[in-house]
């Protein structure tokens, strides 16, 4: 019988760890939309108040309600172009559905919530793209 950390691992998240959050900003692949600019504000100006759902959660526990919060995130993350937040709040979702020991849940939220903290909405500086990754990937919009 496989363990619940390791039926996570195998799912397409890859290995149970907070989402890195380091100082570099995220912008919305989406971000040089200019029909997109007024959206992509709302959104990350709303991420404060999620982070302060998020955070609440964690406090009180409410692990079903941090579970829907997420949910919820991931969808909205991706159709506002922040699939690393997306990919973060996916994270701390399985976590809790498959029961992960409570420290790797707080690993995980707090993950996504410097994620959400590194959102920025508008255009990054003059030659940078919208997504800064390491290497381009199939399929996916460079800025």
């Amino acid at each position: 019988m496989k363990s619940p950390r390791k039926s996570l691992e195998a799912a397409t998240l890859g290995p149970v760890t907070a989402v890195p959050s380091d100082s570099q900003p995220l912008w919305s692949e989406l971000c040089r939309e200019e029909d997109l600019a007024e959206i992509l504000e709302l959104f990350v100006q709303e991420l404060s108040e999620r982070v302060g759902v998020l955070r609440k959660g964690l406090e009180t526990r409410d692990w079903a309600g941090l579970a829907r919060m997420a949910h919820q995130l991931e969808g909205a993350a991706g159709s506002y172009g922040f699939a690393p937040i997306g990919l973060g709040a996916a994270r701390v979702e399985q976590a809790i559905r498959h029961r992960l020991p409570e420290s790797q849940i707080r690993q995980a939220v707090e993950g996504l919530i410097g994620l959400c903290r590194r959102a920025h909405a508008g255009v990054p500086p003059q030659g940078l793209p919208c997504v800064i990754r390491e290497g381009p990937r199939e399929g996916t919009r460079e800025g």
